[in-house]
């Protein structure tokens, strides 16, 4: 059984544009066009429709690290990269107002520092990198929305 694009479940406006795009493509080529295109529409509908929050990782990046947030704005992490005595931190700001900070503790040995900050109930919601000796933040990314 041969099928053709209104049998998929894709929105009608998609349908016609796709129709529209196939028309204008003559012969064979206009089967593996309409189909390339019913593919990418699809794919395009599979991610947008997925919660964005769930799939969403921030990251900043300061000379010899790199920090932010993940898992739903929930948590924060701080990777030192380079053994050159300066240390990372990453520093959050909640939806309520809190604050606080999480560092590398190890250095730059394996694993990066990390912890679950907060609920989803009040997330992460700005972030800041910084890097420097002794706890000092000599550089630091600019604060970001996460």
């Amino acid at each position: 059984m041969r099928h053709t694009i209104a049998d998929s479940r894709l929105p009608l406006g998609r349908v016609r544009i796709l129709r529209g795009i196939a028309a204008r493509t003559p012969g064979k080529k206009s089967t593996v066009v309409l189909m390339s295109l019913a593919l990418t529409v699809l794919i395009g509908t599979f991610t947008t429709a997925t919660s964005p929050a769930m799939a969403h990782h921030a990251e900043a990046h300061v000379p010899g690290g790199r920090g932010g947030v993940f898992s739903l704005h929930t948590y924060v992490f701080a990777c030192d990269e380079r053994a050159d005595g300066s240390g990372v931190r990453t520093y959050y700001w909640l939806r309520s107002g809190g604050t606080g900070a999480v560092g590398d503790a190890n250095g730059s040995a394996a694993p990066c520092g990390g912890r679950t900050v907060t609920t989803t109930s009040n997330p992460v919601v700005y972030y800041q990198v910084c890097t420097g000796p002794n706890g000092q933040d000599w550089v630091c990314a600019p604060r970001t929305t996460a």
